[in-house]
């Protein structure tokens, strides 16, 4: 349970304190596939469009059915179908559009980092820490 939280703790401090551009040129750095990375920025970009899609229907939904008190389980069925179709649409457009604008396959960023003498410190830091963690629980 330890090993997940402290997972799920990291991963959320890099989310926090990194922009998702610069993951993303991070992950290209190390050798992940540009597809993979293509579709991890994408899949955050766009998911804040699906949401607000969601939004939509679901208030909709509460305008319609002013009686119940939020969305019937039995509806819910009802309602990814629709939000997939939606989906598949906006995202024809999306590609459609980014084709027109010159786009192959692969997102071209314009960030460049080079590395810093604070990032040898942070990362010599962050290897200690880990390091004493991990030597402090074999001893325990």
């Amino acid at each position: 349970i330890i090993k997940g939280c402290c997972t799920m703790l990291t991963s959320y401090l890099l989310i926090a304190t990194t922009s998702l551009e610069a993951i993303g040129y991070a992950l290209r750095r190390i050798g992940l596939p540009d597809m993979l990375v293509t579709q991890f920025l994408m899949t955050y970009r766009y998911l804040q469009v699906l949401i607000k899609e969601t939004y939509k229907m679901s208030q909709a939904y509460e305008l319609r059915a002013a009686s119940q008190n939020g969305i019937a389980l039995n509806v819910w069925g009802t309602m990814v179908g629709p939000l997939l179709l939606r989906s598949i649409e906006r995202a024809q457009q999306v590609y459609a559009s980014m084709h027109l604008r010159g786009y192959h396959g692969v997102m071209y960023q314009a960030i460049t980092y080079h590395w810093k003498s604070d990032d040898t410190l942070y990362t010599v830091g962050w290897i200690s820490v880990i390091t004493g963690l991990k030597l402090l629980s074999s001893w325990l």
